[in-house]
């Protein structure tokens, strides 16, 4: 089922691909507008949260570059 999907959407015409693409972006957008992603976002990290022993606070270490350890994070 998915490889006949990819099959349809590779034979459409690229005019055809761009205006899908627009019209996804557009529903993004208004989800994010609307606050659904976020109310979204926010009930999976309680789900994530259940069962942890103490509660604790969500993962906050900060990101470094790959080769960066040991430098600082610089």
């Amino acid at each position: 089922m998915e490889l006949d999907r990819r099959k349809r959407l590779a034979s459409l015409p690229f005019s055809e691909k761009i205006r899908i693409l627009e019209k996804l972006r557009d529903r993004s957008r208004t989800i994010a507008a609307s606050g659904l992603r976020k109310e979204a976002v926010r009930q999976q990290m309680r789900k994530v949260q259940v069962g942890r022993n103490p509660p604790g606070p969500l993962h906050t270490a900060a990101w470094t570059p790959r080769g960066a350890e040991g430098q600082g994070g610089r």
